[in-house]
């Protein structure tokens, strides 16, 4: 592990192939750590397997999945990913949160969208649900429009609405755009309650 990520301790078994032309290469591969610590991150278990195929038509297909993966400050017990479709149209779903059974703070967001040509991703944040002890659960009122680019990005308006004794609607947009003079990047945040 050390000769992949100085400093770092645990175990790392990973294959990986890259095939195709330079712009849009097709990655494919599976990893396996265990055990991992490296400065205050840690995951005791984390999997990961690809097939990304960059051509424009090309067939996306990911999956990854970690147990008791985090920092001395935020750490959840299980998370997983799932990235499937075409590269100008796929659905990502991200899952984390306490064991089965356990409870604790738990995070759902499901987004659909696809990559251009200039490499921004524009899509849709179709779902986003968390749920905490103290604050209940919270989901998205309705799908909003996402974009990630490089070096810009930006949320149209999104509300999240409280269910249970909590209630309450939180809606925010935001957006960001890098600024290589200053090495960093402008932010933009509105937000309503």
């Amino acid at each position: 592990m050390a000769l992949a990520l100085p400093g770092a301790t645990g175990s790392l078994d990973a294959k990986v192939r890259l095939t195709g032309p330079t712009r849009t290469p097709r990655i494919g591969g599976a990893a396996r750590v265990s055990d991992v610590v490296w400065d205050d991150l840690r995951a005791a278990r984390f999997s990961l397997e690809a097939d990304v195929d960059l051509a424009p038509a090309g067939q996306i297909v990911l999956s990854a999945s970690g147990d008791d993966l985090g920092t001395e400050s935020f750490a959840v017990d299980h998370a997983t990913l799932e990235v499937v479709g075409s590269r100008d149209a796929h659905r990502l779903e991200f899952v984390a949160g306490p064991q089965k059974g356990d409870a604790g703070p738990a995070v759902m967001v499901a987004a659909k969208g696809g990559l251009d040509s200039g490499w921004t991703w524009r899509g849709t944040l179709a779902e986003l649900v968390t749920t905490t002890p103290k604050a209940g659960r919270w989901s998205l009122a309705s799908p909003t429009a996402l974009r990630i680019a490089a070096d810009s990005a930006g949320l149209e308006r999104a509300c999240l609405q409280g269910s249970g004794a909590t209630g309450g609607r939180l809606c925010a947009r935001g957006q960001w755009k890098a600024n290589a003079a200053e090495n960093a990047g402008s932010w933009s945040v509105t937000a309503e309650l």
